[in-house]
């Protein structure tokens, strides 16, 4: 019993030790993890100009009747803690289908300037939703690719 004792005060002793310290910190918040559609053909290391994802209103069909995919949630991926204490930024491409459904299927990294981005923006890449893209007003699966960049 003395040694339960003595083991469960050395516990409280580090537990208060612990708390002393304040609690613990937030994990990071990335301050710009921001999608930006890209073509396949692009590359982390090349600088175009940023454009934002399709919306509604500038959704248009071309001369065939094609409509892009619209998100509907885009989901931001997380800032891994190790890139935040080493002091990394960065992008990833990912590319995937756009199901008839809207779901993101078979997402996969295109091109990322370091591997610590790449399961989070998969992830991320996957957990979002579109309207789906049309053809002739009817729903079809899309491939398309998005840049996530990470910038502390």
């Amino acid at each position: 019993m003395r040694v339960l004792a003595g083991g469960l005060g050395l516990a409280v002793l580090l537990a208060a030790a612990a708390l002393a310290d304040g609690p613990p910190a937030a994990p990071p918040q990335a301050t710009d993890v921001s999608p930006t559609s890209v073509s396949a053909d692009e590359t982390v290391d090349e600088n175009p100009a940023d454009r934002a994802p399709a919306d509604a209103s500038t959704a248009a069909a071309d001369d065939t009747g094609f409509v892009e995919p619209r998100a509907l949630a885009m989901v931001s991926p997380s800032y891994p803690v190790d890139a935040v204490d080493a002091d990394l930024q960065g992008s990833v491409v990912v590319c995937f289908t756009v199901t008839a459904a809207g779901s993101v299927v078979d997402a996969y990294v295109l091109s990322s300037t370091h591997e610590m981005f790449e399961a989070p923006a998969v992830r991320a890449a996957g957990e979002s939703t579109f309207e789906p893209a049309t053809q002739t007003g009817e729903p079809v699966s899309h491939d398309m690719c998005l840049r996530y960049r990470y910038r502390l």
